[in-house]
């Protein structure tokens, strides 16, 4: 009767234990739905104003390919921007003013402002000043 009744105290306290397991997990998916939610309304906030942005806001990686883009300059389809090289849309003898920019601001970790020309698609140049900083991943330097 002894062992019977050790069995049922010990089968309690394991259903108590359970118990308390399951609450702390049920609270710690309310907090990740919770944190979830607040990420994706983030996400949806910043992509509204990056979309938005009366300025051309252009992500290139260190050799130049466009990883992102908020607009495209005029006649210019999105799928036919990103992906390409940033160099591929400017004048051959503006390339390395631009290449050399782009590497300072991977090296340094710095902001640079740079003036551009950019060729639409009817060969027409047209000049930005463009503001180049750094994107940073676990505080190197990802994409500018």
């Amino acid at each position: 009767m002894k062992d019977r009744d050790k069995t049922k105290e010990y089968l309690m306290g394991e259903l108590v234990s359970m118990r308390q397991q399951l609450a702390r997990l049920e609270k710690a998916v309310a907090e990740r739905r919770t944190a979830e939610e607040g990420l994706r309304k983030s996400e949806e906030k910043f992509r509204s104003f990056m979309e938005r942005a009366p300025d051309h806001i252009v992500q290139l990686d260190r050799v130049g390919t466009i990883l992102y883009a908020n607009k495209t300059y005029e006649g210019i389809r999105m799928d036919k921007l990103i992906g390409t090289s940033i160099y591929s849309w400017m004048p051959e003898k503006y390339r390395s003013k631009i290449r050399s920019a782009l590497l300072k601001v991977f090296e340094t970790a710095g902001p640079l402002t740079v003036e551009y020309p950019v060729r639409s698609l009817k060969g027409e140049v047209m000049w930005y000043l463009g503001h180049m900083g750094p994107i940073k991943v676990n505080d190197q330097v990802d994409s500018v």
